[in-house]
């Protein structure tokens, strides 16, 4: 079981901590901002599946995220660049004047080498 605890939300995004099933940090995380047309996903407990992104290649996909569809989890530094999923990073810090997640790829590429192709991700902490 992997955790997500979203720590804190603003207009920059909602940011959280990824944890391995022992609770041992893995990374940061960022999401777009729990409102208008791409609210955060629920708090919850979610199947996790690696998936072959049209757009972004090998990431994971989380299940059962109803009504929300399509919810990756792959590199990106901004909650801009995203239309819902959740992106991971090394630290939480400002980049190019807008606060976001670093040095993604590297994380992520991190995350394929730690993680199993399949788990459970459960989210707790700030819905908004």
């Amino acid at each position: 079981m992997v955790t997500l605890n979203r720590t804190s939300t603003s207009e920059a995004g909602t940011f959280g901590e990824l944890a391995n099933d022992d609770g041992s940090f893995l990374c940061y995380t960022v999401e777009r901002p729990y409102a208008g047309d791409y609210p955060c996903v629920p708090l919850g407990t979610y199947p996790v599946n690696q998936y072959n992104s049209p757009t972004k290649g090998d990431v994971w996909m989380l299940s059962d995220t109803a009504p929300r569809m399509a919810i990756e989890i792959h590199p990106a530094n901004w909650a801009s660049e995203l239309l819902g999923c959740i992106a991971v990073g090394a630290t939480i810090e400002m980049i190019e004047g807008v606060m976001g997640v670093s040095d993604s790829q590297n994380t992520f590429k991190m995350l394929k080498s730690t993680l199993p192709d399949s788990f459970m991700l459960t989210i707790t902490g700030v819905t908004e």
